[in-house]
């Protein structure tokens, strides 16, 4: 299980200072997390993906952080299971500086 975000930074310490609030946030569902990659989006110079790995999900609390991150996520599915939850910018009750894209994947 695996979450990407793209940061607009123009470095890997900017990247990472403000995937900070993110990985609070998120801190609230998964268990074990932690940074897997750091790298500039070939597609988008001026984005980073930075990649995070998880071990479980405490699945009283995602529902919960999905909305505070945003309203509709684009979510992909397999046998009517979300796999996948993906946002583009956050609109919920919460604002995440910089962050462009979130992909949150609970799959195993």
């Amino acid at each position: 299980m695996y979450i990407r975000i793209f940061v607009e930074a123009i470095n890997k310490e900017e990247a990472l200072n403000y995937s900070k609030k993110f990985e609070n946030v998120i801190l609230k569902c998964v268990v074990d997390i932690k940074i897997t990659k750091i790298e500039q989006y070939w597609k988008m110079p001026e984005l980073y993906c930075v990649e995070f790995e998880f071990k479980n999900v405490i699945p009283e609390r995602i529902t919960e952080v999905i909305k505070e991150l945003g309203n509709n996520p684009y979510t992909v599915t397999n046998d009517e299971k979300i796999e996948e939850y993906i946002f583009a910018k956050t609109t919920g009750e919460i604002y995440l500086e910089k962050i462009e894209w979130i992909l949150i994947n609970v799959g195993v």
